[in-house]
């Protein structure tokens, strides 16, 4: 009888710890996997900012450095970093980057524009004779304006946009009264070229500055009002 029970606890012991030894290999063998398939993601995001660092360069050395054109690749690398890489230090360097040249760009085009204008009320004082002679340069004017306002109004949106990836980025971090401010700015930004209440941007950033209002009783909806 004591011999029939040394054996059986010998063998639970055995099988104890051949069910231990399966278990740390099963476990090792996940973190292996887990660790592959993170390496693999990181490997594919690494690819993605190559490519647009590339990009970056390319345009910066085509156009310079202030060019409108980086926005783009700017913004893309901003975007990588903030959700696929999670480095926000370098997501807001580029975004930062990113709204300094959208904000250029956006005041040359309304410098232009308020130019225009300008010329076009001198003209209206020029005498009749003046006015017939310039007469054919009318619909040329207008699909100036025209572009300019396009021009106009795309950057706004652009910048808007960027505007509340940063946003987003602060109040993540914590530093609310940024978020806060960002939120309303970009909210103003998309006001001023009468996007629709349903625009997912404007709708963000009423959501984000409501979020980021401290006290209860100070939220608004309207982050104009």
């Amino acid at each position: 009888s004591s011999s029939s029970s040394s054996s059986s606890s010998s063998s639970s012991s055995s099988n104890s710890k051949n069910n231990s030894i399966d278990n740390n290999i099963k476990e090792g063998a996940t973190n292996d996997f887990q660790e592959m398939k993170e390496s693999a993601s990181y490997q594919i995001v690494r690819s993605q900012i190559e490519l647009c660092e590339l990009e970056l360069e390319r345009e910066r050395e085509r156009f310079g450095s202030d060019a409108p054109q980086l926005a783009r690749p700017l913004g893309m690398l901003g975007l990588l970093h903030q959700h696929m890489a999670k480095d926000l230090s370098q997501a807001i360097k580029y975004h930062e980057e990113a709204k300094r040249i959208l904000c250029k760009e956006l005041n040359r085009v309304r410098q232009a524009q308020t130019t225009a204008t300008s010329r076009h009320d001198d003209d209206d004082d020029d005498d009749d004779h003046d006015k017939i002679s310039e007469g054919n340069n009318d619909n040329a004017n207008v699909d100036d304006k025209d572009d300019q306002d396009e021009r106009r109004k795309t950057l706004t949106e652009s910048l808007a946009v960027t505007i509340t990836d940063l946003a987003f980025i602060h109040e993540r971090t914590g530093d609310v009264k940024s978020a806060k401010e960002e939120f309303k700015e970009a909210y103003k930004l998309l006001m001023s070229i009468k996007c629709s209440d349903k625009h997912i941007i404007l709708e963000s950033c009423a959501r984000g500055f409501d979020r980021t209002c401290r006290a209860p009783h100070t939220r608004i909806h309207n982050p104009v009002a």
